[in-house]
């Protein structure tokens, strides 16, 4: 199969669908930025990116839109995650146990279990000992990166904070649209129209306005950072939640209501009749919501479409896409002022041109052998989105993994950017399995095998990192892109160009 050049595609990749959808937002975010564009640009239902080849559609739609962040070459390395850790003795008892099998690694996570109450910038009872467990990672030249939610619990100091900043926060656009039975509770928000709603934390919480025209927002997230990092020498941040995700709305009996370790607060409730109604009921359900079923709308399992941003310039329907973007890039100035360095920055919400400012994990994954197979056609799309760091959640997050899928997912993972093990445990429960490469010796041992064949590559991986930054190549991309003379290649879903030198084939099913 010989290297010729691939055949025109005109722009014709999935990248043109997203721009006219991306164009409109873009015209929402000039119109309160004051950010002027071309005038022709707002004349065109579609932006045809002439190409001629996939490669180059790429390279113009990064052109267009920005090219991806470069990130740490140590980003690059092995990364162990778990949600579920009881303690930090938890959690150094597993790294030093995968440490022991000599397989080569590089970051440790934390997941919400640090935090005390699930509250952003705070250390758990158990966690105490957090700040000095980072330094002896660092200490074993390793690193460690945080998750931060965007739900800010409103009575604590990091939202009194905020206030005090006047940060701006996603908001109701009049003052009879406010639950004063909800409102009313927190002092903080008494006199606000700040919309409310309940995600991990014990009260309820409120949702940063990243599109804010003024800078407060972006200042104050970027002081919490810097005063958080004064405590505990983070290298990353992992963004969550960030869609933003909100716990049963509209849910007469959300699911929280049987979990012993959460409140029964009041759920936000949007309007979905009456004049109130038109964001959140629309004459025609999106294709999501109608498969959905189970009476949903377009706010299900998040804020309410008519809720405001932008300090009220912007209402929440329009631009709704734009939050996991929007935060993606308040952060990315947050890690890199509060530890002088590049840092890194994962997200679970992107868009368009968020590869400016981190990489993308491909979501709450199963484990399970389709979720495996998944994850080779999801990576390459995020590259052709312009967002090459990118990878899947390794041997799967919800219900347990199982030797065999694991050990092929870590040789799967080896070739993806961000290579992440995590997993699921029920916090009400001490018996939910570990599946770190540890638990089993032939999973440890391919770990090892392919870890090291990755860390060889490490400076051929970093150099493709670093010309789809400067030009916006891929990472990992189809064989049509390579070798698109060949017809065939247009039919291969389960294989991927590690770069222009390396055709990876992993083993996909049982």
């Amino acid at each position: 199969m010989g290297r010729k050049r691939a055949p025109e595609s005109k722009g014709l990749l999935l990248i043109v669908l997203i721009l006219a959808w991306f164009l409109e937002s873009l015209r929402d975010y000039c119109t309160l930025t004051r950010l002027r564009l071309p005038y022709h640009w707002w004349h065109s239902r579609h932006l045809r990116i002439p190409g001629p080849t996939p490669a180059e559609v790429v390279q113009q739609f990064t052109a267009f839109v920005g090219r991806p962040a470069l990130p740490p070459y140590w980003a690059l390395g092995y990364q162990l995650c778990r949600y579920g850790y009881k303690s930090v003795d938890h959690m150094r008892n597993t790294v030093e146990r995968v440490r022991n099998y000599s397989i080569p690694f590089d970051v440790a996570y934390a997941d919400i279990d640090y935090m005390e109450r699930s509250k952003d910038f705070t250390f758990g009872a158990n966690w105490s000992d957090f700040p000095s467990f980072v330094k002896q990672l660092h200490d074993w030249d390793m690193h460690n990166i945080l998750i931060f939610d965007p739900a800010i619990e409103v009575d604590y100091v990091t939202f009194r904070r905020a206030i005090e900043m006047n940060a701006s926060f996603i908001s109701w656009e009049r003052p009879d649209e406010v639950s004063r039975t909800i409102q009313d509770v927190y002092p903080l928000v008494k006199d606000t129209k700040i919309l409310l709603s309940v995600v991990w934390p014990d009260k309820h919480v409120a949702f940063p306005d990243f599109l804010d025209p003024l800078p407060n927002t972006a200042k104050w997230w970027t002081e919490e950072f810097k005063q958080f990092h004064d405590q505990i020498g983070f290298d990353g941040a992992w963004i969550d939640m960030n869609e933003p995700a909100a716990f049963g709305t509209n849910e007469k009996i959300p699911f929280y209501f049987d979990d012993d370790d959460h409140p029964n607060l009041k759920p936000l409730s949007c309007p979905i009749t009456g004049p109130d109604s038109e964001w959140a009921s629309p004459p025609y359900k999106t294709q999501e919501v109608y498969k959905y079923g189970k009476g949903a709308f377009l706010a299900t399992k998040t804020v309410c479409m008519r809720a405001m941003s932008a300090r009220g310039r912007q209402r929440q329907y329009d631009v709704h896409s734009l939050y996991g973007w929007s935060e993606s890039r308040a952060t990315a100035d947050a890690v890199r002022a509060a530890t002088g360095k590049r840092g890194v920055v994962i997200s679970r919400s992107t868009f368009p041109s968020s590869g400016r400012f981190g990489g993308h994990w491909l979501g709450d994954n199963t484990a399970s052998w389709e979720d495996l197979r998944s994850a080779v056609i999801g990576a390459m799309e995020l590259n052709i989105f312009g967002i090459p760091y990118v990878g899947s959640d390794v041997c799967g997050f919800n219900g347990p993994s199982n030797e065999e899928l694991c050990l092929r997912w870590h040789q799967l993972g080896a070739f993806h950017s961000f290579y992440r093990i995590t997993g699921y445990s029920n916090h009400n429960s001490d018996d939910e399995p570990d599946q770190d490469p540890a638990v089993w010796p032939s999973v440890a041992a391919a770990t090892r095998k392919a870890n090291e064949f990755r860390y060889a590559y490490l400076p051929y991986l970093y150099t493709l990192h670093g010309k789809a930054s400067l030009n916006g190549d891929t990472v990992v991309r189809p064989l049509f892109f390579d070798f698109g003379a060949d017809k065939k290649t247009l039919e291969i879903s389960e294989q991927f160009m590690w770069g222009p030198s390396i055709l990876v084939m992993p083993v996909l099913r049982e």
